[in-house]
């Protein structure tokens, strides 16, 4: 749950209580308890900060919206596979086109206050590894505690509300959805509006209270994102997941054939943010 490329949100959350309300949630299918907000919420962070024995495997698709003076507005479908170490915070991360073929994957790991991070680019056949300073406290900690922060942090900006119970992929999940309290962003001058996110929904499993799917949503009900997370045990088959491999015949290139400042790295035609 997003962190970010561009194109990788993880977007999961947490909340503020005294903000939250009360709302009582009756359970309407078996395996699903009784909570209120407050409680749903500290359930989740409580489970999310308890998860770095785990391996989080997420898989988002997502719609990206453009605009060019010569086509108008246009949309892609792009797809992310995500593994990460929660013990680590080590993370993969491959990213596939509308026809489901692999466009880049990014390798990220940090230590001692540096980021590395190694990327494919499979358009060019070419691969680098470059490496950024970040500060000590940003990455203090393992990765269920800094996704418990996301969450916390995320959360307060909206009003938690506890819509019901629902099955997902054959399964009991409690429905919470938060409202994002933001403005839709001004046309511009050719009239295109940027979609923003308006609202998001997330399904936790009411036993572990990890979260199973998340979506972002327009004001209009449109569907910008989901994903769905699957939380593994750390065994050497799932931490094997995160390995970073080059396939045959892809070339090399030094840092300095791109760019590694402000916190971006522009390497051919992909322009990466650490996160």
């Amino acid at each position: 749950m997003l962190l970010p490329l561009s194109l990788v949100a993880l977007v999961i959350a947490g909340g503020v209580a005294a903000l939250l309300g009360f709302v009582v949630f009756r359970s309407t299918a078996p395996g699903v308890p009784k909570a209120s907000p407050a409680q749903v919420k500290a359930r989740a962070l409580s489970a999310i900060e308890d998860s770095d024995n785990l391996i989080l495997h997420s898989v988002q698709t997502s719609t990206e919206y453009g605009y060019s003076s010569t086509t108008g507005e246009t949309t892609r479908t792009v797809r992310q596979d995500r593994w990460q170490d929660m013990t680590t915070n080590r993370t993969l991360i491959t990213q596939y086109d509308s026809n489901n073929q692999p466009q880049m994957e990014w390798s990220i790991s940090v230590s001692g206050g540096t980021s590395t991070s190694s990327l494919l680019n499979y358009a060019g056949h070419s691969w680098v590894t470059f490496s950024n300073a970040v500060p000590a406290q940003a990455f203090a900690g393992n990765g269920s505690e800094h996704l418990a922060q996301s969450l916390e942090d995320q959360l307060a900006s909206g009003m938690l509300t506890l819509v019901g119970s629902q099955t997902i992929d054959g399964h009991a999940a409690l429905h919470v959805r938060w409202t994002l309290p933001m403005p839709p962003l001004p046309p511009n001058a050719s009239g295109f509006t940027m979609p923003r996110p308006a609202e998001v929904d997330m399904w936790l499993d009411p036993t572990t209270y990890l979260p199973i799917r998340q979506e972002s949503l327009t004001s209009k009900g449109e569907v910008l994102s989901q994903t769905d997370d699957v939380w593994l045990p750390r065994t050497p088959e799932n931490l094997a997941k995160l390995k970073f491999v080059v396939p045959p015949g892809f070339t090399r290139q030094s840092a300095s054939s791109g760019s590694s400042t402000g916190g971006s790295f522009s390497f051919g035609q992909t322009q990466i943010t650490h996160p």
